[in-house]
């Protein structure tokens, strides 16, 4: 799977989740991906009430798998701590959903 599949395969799972932006990162992002990769995932969800947070992260998890056929890693942006993963995805993150 390239980068065009996986954006017009999770568009529409991004409209049902709330999703403002889903950026991919890591080896997908750099063309570097093999058999068995995983794909990783930088989520950043509309304003959501915080009881419905996590059925939208799990949810939205869950579909990435079933639809990608893949395991998924999924982050959220405001989840990430570390400076330079942060800055990772900044400067070599694909947007795939939003802007």
């Amino acid at each position: 799977m390239n980068l065009p599949e996986i954006k017009k395969s999770v568009a529409p799972i991004c409209k049902r989740y709330d999703v403002r932006r889903l950026d991919v990162f890591g080896s997908y992002a750099r063309g570097e991906q093999h058999m068995g990769s995983d794909i990783d995932f930088c989520v950043s969800f509309r304003d959501l009430p915080p009881a419905e947070y996590a059925k939208k992260f799990f949810g939205l998890l869950h579909e990435l798998e079933d639809t990608l056929h893949t395991s998924i890693d999924l982050l959220t942006a405001s989840s990430i701590k570390k400076p330079s993963l942060r800055q990772d995805i900044k400067q070599n993150g694909v947007c795939v959903y939003g802007q």
